[in-house]
């Protein structure tokens, strides 16, 4: 619509007057129209400036392929891997062929954090985030700003304790038992997911096939190298505490207030760096007292085997000593019943011979 001229908006205003809704009405109108070819021509442009879709290449296929294997139940893995192999071989790709048998199965309790980030990723991306937050805490009370770091751990072993169930129902209805050593180490896992999280090098891709390790030390260095800075409404108190340090006693006072300050902070960092030791070195704890009780168990049950073998043998040792007392036995009865017909025969031969004698 164009814009009305001058004077024909005299002319209204010396005709009838129009009414402050009739006015608003047209405003309104004339806005939707003005948005409406916008939203064409930004649509136009947007569809003519769109990069058309392209077909997916080989090597996205091929990850794709090699993602399935790792969401398969673990005893279908190397079949599946060997089989895949082959097809890209057969299709001419010798370096993927290649590559692809060089995948590794998972250990069991790898192959069960894969199912989680395959099957169920909002519970797998709910442990990262929640490591992502506990980590702003540590970082944001390690620059003395106000952080609820105990409230975000507790978030952070609420979602691994949520994934570790989740865990639990997924190898259930796989068929896969996971005993208490197994467990521990998928527990370690999800904590060194949640640790090092979103801020990890290479991202998680569920393709583990082995343990991730807790860093320790390391994930603290970390932490304290990205602490921020103290936000300005933290650090003028100090500025202005300096301040009357300097009116009162010079810059010797507002020095000294500084050095307290820095002070603070590296006590504030061996703490962080203290605990998180001792969580990594309980966690190896845990995680050695259940290889101990795992290994217990095995001994145990080597124990009862060898027990069981040695009852069983010397079961068997007296149905053999049984056996050969049978055969002596039959032995002697065979000798006296072979002696026994030697003597008939004897006899016989006798009887015939006079009766030979008497027929003459």
């Amino acid at each position: 619509m164009g814009r009305p001229k001058e004077s024909d908006a005299r002319e209204g205003r010396q005709g009838q007057r129009p009414s402050r809704e009739a006015g608003a009405a047209e405003a309104r109108d004339l806005g939707r129209e003005a948005w409406g070819v916008l939203d064409v021509t930004l649509y136009t442009r947007c569809r003519a400036s769109s990069p058309k879709p392209q077909a997916s290449s080989p090597v996205t296929s091929l990850d794709s392929d090699i993602d399935r294997l790792y969401e398969l139940p673990l005893d279908e893995f190397t079949a599946a891997r060997n089989a895949l192999a082959s097809r890209v071989k057969a299709a001419g790709d010798g370096g993927g062929a290649a590559r692809v048998k060089a995948m590794a199965k998972p250990s069991v309790s790898a192959w069960a954090v894969n199912q989680l980030y395959w099957r169920v990723r909002p519970d797998f991306d709910a442990v990262v985030k929640a490591g992502d937050a506990q980590r702003l805490a540590e970082q944001r009370r390690l620059a003395g700003a106000k952080a609820d770091a105990r409230a975000a751990g507790a978030a952070r072993d609420a979602a691994i304790a949520r994934a570790l169930k989740t865990i639990d129902g997924l190898a259930a209805k796989a068929g896969v038992f996971l005993g208490p050593p197994i467990r521990q180490r998928i527990k370690n896992t999800l904590e060194a997911i949640a640790t090092e999280g979103s801020a990890r090098a290479t991202p998680f891709n569920g393709r583990l096939v082995e343990d991730v390790e807790t860093t320790g030390f390391a994930a603290l260095a970390a932490l304290a190298a990205m602490a921020p800075p103290p936000p300005e409404e933290q650090r003028r108190p100090a500025g202005r505490a300096a301040s009357r340090a300097a009116g009162s006693g010079g810059g010797a006072a507002a020095e000294k207030a500084r050095a307290r300050e820095a002070e603070r902070a590296r006590a504030h960092a061996a703490l962080a760096a203290a605990e998180s030791h001792a969580r990594a070195l309980r966690g190896d704890a845990e995680r050695a007292a259940a290889e101990l009780a795992d290994t217990e168990t095995r001994a145990d049950r080597a124990r009862e085997d060898v027990d069981l073998a040695k009852r069983q043998l010397a079961d068997a040792m007296a149905r053999a000593t049984k056996a050969l007392d049978r055969v002596k036995e039959a032995k002697r009865k065979a000798s006296q019943a072979t002696s026994a017909a030697d003597k008939a025969e004897a006899a016989a031969r006798g009887a015939r011979a006079a009766l030979g004698r008497l027929d003459r």
